[in-house]
């Protein structure tokens, strides 16, 4: 989900977004990086423009998953986990350039809170 939580509108200027599946153990690894590594592939929702209050949902093909079910049941039993990080670059109304990283861990049956680091969704 993509959401403009601001007063002003905010058209952004770059976005990537990287979803891993890993053994539960190694999710901590994950974690303890200051910026996961985001991928080599283009940066998405370039020229975006959204309007205060806006949310939009954006959707991922798990490409390589040769598996979703012993995925999601992992994901479920807690065997597995599923991470989604990444950043959003915007401009905000006064021109002014912002961005906001976020890291966001599923768990069995709903996505955590926000990441406990101030780098993190307040910038």
């Amino acid at each position: 989900m993509i959401a403009n939580i601001g007063d002003a509108k905010a058209i952004v200027e770059g976005a990537k977004l990287q979803v891993t599946i890993r053994p539960a153990s190694a999710m901590h690894e994950l974690e303890t990086n200051s910026f996961p590594p985001y991928g080599d592939g283009p940066e998405i929702l370039r020229g975006q423009e959204y309007e205060p209050a806006h949310r939009e949902a954006q959707f991922l093909d798990l490409e390589g998953v040769k598996d979703p079910a012993a995925v999601l049941r992992g994901l479920l039993d807690g065997t597995a986990g599923l991470a989604c990080f990444g950043f959003v670059r915007y401009k905000d109304a006064l021109g002014r350039f912002q961005e906001t990283r976020f890291f966001r861990k599923y768990s069995g049956d709903r996505f955590l809170t926000a990441k406990d680091d101030p780098d993190y969704e307040d910038n």
